[in-house]
């Protein structure tokens, strides 16, 4: 009788192939990982002082042409920059700001500038400000917007 040889399995010629496989695996994973990772942080870190618009923030931070229909109206002067500057529309037509001591309100009803020191009461919370002055103004914040710092400011400006 002749001795037959059992014949050779995949895993006895090529030996740990499985565990490399895997291990190819993973590191596609984590290089695809890695990858996602960078172009998150570079996006982040492109986008800057880029805010909403709906976002409290320095007049310099905004685009010039956010600017215009402030200076259309009358209400800021040619090279004036607001010190702190909030649009309720997009359209920049319904605006709450201050700049060199005068509180600001554009709306399609209103245009008014008159200086801090005239408001005798500031009221609301961080979805809305209401300043009492010579009469009473609404500036509207979505949640988180930044109208309870907006209310801190002309608290302490005034």
């Amino acid at each position: 009788m002749e001795d037959v040889q059992p014949r050779p399995r995949a895993y006895d010629i090529l030996p740990g192939c499985g565990l490399a496989a895997y291990a190819m695996l993973l590191l596609f994973v984590f290089c695809v990982g890695v990858a996602g990772l960078t172009l998150w942080t570079l996006s982040i870190m492109k986008a800057g002082d880029n805010v909403g618009f709906s976002q409290l923030t320095y007049g310099g931070n905004v685009s010039p042409d956010v600017l215009v229909p402030l200076h259309k109206a009358g209400l800021l002067k040619e090279g004036e920059i607001p010190d702190v500057y909030h649009m309720e529309t997009p359209d920049a037509q319904v605006v709450c700001a201050v700049a060199n001591g005068d509180f600001i309100r554009l709306s399609p009803t209103e245009k008014l500038r008159f200086p801090l020191s005239e408001i005798r009461e500031i009221q609301g919370d961080e979805e809305e400000v209401i300043v009492v002055a010579g009469q009473t103004v609404r500036c509207f914040f979505y949640p988180d917007t930044g109208g309870d710092r907006f209310r801190r400011i002309l608290g302490a400006k005034r």
